[in-house]
């Protein structure tokens, strides 16, 4: 299951901003790692990030936890295309992407009963 985490500067990206980059990531990891666009999750975190122990909100950080045994191949499709999405929103801003490989025994799902209905 497929988790991106956008942290960003507060007040960097509107909610229709959102709605776009969640979107183009979803649709992105979609058509190249295969998964259905029910399993992609997008969060978006205002956050005060610092550089070397100074305030910086001229970066977004980007950490996309991916399905674990990808190969390098497809790691590097899907940074290319997550750049592409995120590009027209950075202005005077910078992006750094990180692919974090989750592997499925390092994980676990649990559904509440009112979902199983």
């Amino acid at each position: 299951m497929p988790f991106y985490q956008i942290f960003h500067a507060p007040g960097t990206l509107s909610r229709e901003d959102k709605t776009i980059i969640a979107k183009g990531f979803t649709e992105t990891h979609c058509s190249i790692a295969g998964a259905t666009p029910y399993v992609v999750k997008v969060a978006f975190i205002d956050a005060d990030i610092y550089t070397s122990g100074e305030h910086d909100d001229k970066i977004i950080r980007i950490v996309g936890i991916i399905k674990g045994g990808r190969t390098f191949e497809t790691k590097s499709k899907l940074l290319e295309g997550l750049s592409l999405v995120i590009t027209p929103f950075l202005g005077e801003k910078m992006v750094e992407i990180t692919l974090v490989e989750n592997h499925a025994e390092d994980m676990k799902r649990v559904i509440g009963k009112d979902l199983l209905n």
